[in-house]
C-alpha cells in the first residue's frame, strides 16, 4: 500500500497517470442508482461542513475552515455546473493505492491497483484530482507539500486535459478536501474517541493546509506548471 513505502516524485506522477486512466475507463460507465446517491464525503457537500465545525476546538483552525468555506461559496459554487462530470473513485488516498515492484528492480515501487470503491460517485473530475493531490500532500517528506500537485498533474495530463476554468479553482478544491477530511475526522473522533485512525490526517494536515492556503494561488499554480513543463522538456 502506498502509505507503507517512501514517497517519490515518480510515484506521484504515476498516481496522476493512473487516475487519468481510471477516469477515462469510467467515462462510459452509468448506473442511475449511484448517480443519484448523495454522500457527505462528496466535495459537493463542502457547505455542509459548517454543521460540524464545532468539533474543531482550535480557534486558528476554525478560522481557516471558515476562510476555505467562504472561498468555496464564492468561487466554486458558481462554477460547478460548468465542470465536466462522470463517475469518480472519490477517495484516492494513500491507504487505497496498491504499489508493487517490477522484476529486476525490487527497490522501486510502481502503482499497481486501487482499493475501496465504496465512495464511487457521479461528480466533477476536477474533484477527483483535488482529492488525490490533497492526500499525497499530507505525509510527503521528499519535497515541499505544495509541490506535490505539480507531479500528480503532470501524470494526469498524460491521459486527460484540464481546462483553464479548472485551473482557476483547483487550489480551492484541494483546500476544501483538506477541511472536509479534518473537520469530519474531528467530528467522528468526538463520537468515537477510541478510533485513532480518524485523526491520521489531523497529525500533519492542519499545518500543511495552513501553509498551502497562505501561499498565493498564482505562486502555487506557477510552481505546478513549472513541474509539468519539466516532464515535457
Amino acid at each position: 500500500i502506498l502509505h507503507q513505502v517512501t514517497y517519490t516524485k515518480e510515484l506521484f506522477f504515476e498516481c496522476g497517470a493512473y487516475l487519468g486512466k481510471l477516469n477515462n475507463e469510467l467515462k462510459d460507465f452509468c448506473n442511475e442508482d449511484l448517480k443519484s446517491r448523495k454522500c457527505l464525503w462528496s466535495l459537493e457537500s463542502t457547505p455542509k461542513l459548517k454543521k460540524f465545525v464545532s468539533a474543531v476546538k482550535n480557534e486558528k483552525q476554525i478560522n481557516l475552515v471558515q476562510e476555505v468555506l467562504a472561498a468555496w461559496n464564492l468561487n466554486i459554487i458558481p462554477e460547478i455546473h460548468r465542470l465536466e462530470k462522470g463517475f469518480i473513485h472519490g477517495d484516492f488516498n494513500e491507504q487505497n493505492i496498491i504499489v508493487n515492484t517490477k522484476s529486476g528492480d525490487p527497490t522501486t515501487f510502481h502503482i499497481d491497483g486501487l482499493l475501496d470503491f465504496g465512495d464511487i460517485q457521479y461528480s466533477c473530475y476536477l474533484f477527483e484530482i483535488a482529492i488525490a493531490i490533497m492526500y499525497q500532500m499530507v505525509e510527503v517528506n521528499c519535497m515541499p507539500p505544495n509541490d506535490v500537485g505539480g507531479y500528480v498533474l503532470a501524470g494526469y495530463l498524460t491521459q486527460r486535459n484540464i481546462s483553464k476554468n479548472d485551473w482557476d479553482i483547483l487550489k480551492e478544491c484541494v483546500a476544501a478536501r483538506f477541511i472536509q477530511s479534518l473537520v469530519l475526522g474531528a467530528y467522528s473522533h468526538e463520537q468515537d474517541p477510541g478510533n485513532g485512525y480518524l485523526l491520521v490526517t489531523a497529525a500533519k494536515g492542519w499545518d500543511v493546509l495552513s501553509k498551502f492556503w497562505k501561499t498565493p494561488k498564482e505562486d502555487i499554480l506557477s510552481r505546478w506548471k513549472d513541474i509539468i513543463k519539466s516532464y515535457k522538456a
